[in-house]
């Protein structure tokens, strides 16, 4: 009985993972270019990749469900070490804010829009999503709207790299990142 289910829990997990990575295959390749989709996708994704031998040791490691932590530890080791990273990289993670708005202040400036105009542009343009009612009609501010975009992408790299670090951290025996 305990190999079936055992079998069953094996095939559970290999048809989950084969329809999580069509899905993850789809949401990348398909999604429009201005979603937020394709940027969640590629978080879960990575968090994912690099958490699934982690997750799997306790299966497959010998290891039995019961060393696993609880939920309640688990979200506890996560969040201590979200903070920890966070503090960590807070300076490098600022200074990218930090440009980032500057180029849309000046951005706006020089378009002549308002001050919130240009902070709404800032974010909007570096989250990738850029719904399109302002764009900047000069070749000045278009490259400097091309520094806000590529900001934009260090800020979602970071961001997903300290969950990642925080999930790996949390998932391992100590909770200091280490295996």
């Amino acid at each position: 009985m305990a190999g079936q289910r055992h079998v069953a829990r094996l095939f559970d997990v290999l048809v989950s993972n084969a329809f999580s990575n069509v899905r993850d295959f789809l949401a990348l390749n398909f999604a429009p270019p201005c979603s937020g989709l394709k940027i969640f996708a590629l978080i879960f994704a990575s968090i994912r990749c690099r958490a699934a031998p982690l997750l799997q040791r306790s299966v497959y490691g010998g290891r039995h469900d019961m060393n696993r932590p609880a939920p309640k530890t688990l979200r506890r080791r996560f969040f201590v070490a979200l903070g920890h990273a966070i503090h960590v990289t807070w300076p490098v993670l600022s200074a990218i804010l930090a440009i980032q708005l500057a180029l849309g202040l000046l951005t706006g400036f020089v378009e002549g829009w308002s001050l919130g105009d240009a902070v709404y542009f800032t974010f909007i343009s570096g989250l990738t999503i850029g719904y399109g009612d302002l764009a900047p009609r000069q070749a000045l501010t278009r490259a400097l709207a091309i520094g806000i975009g590529f900001c934009g992408l260090f800020v979602t790299a970071l961001t997903a790299a300290i969950a990642v670090h925080a999930m790996r951290s949390a998932l391992t025996d100590d909770g200091s990142g280490n295996e």
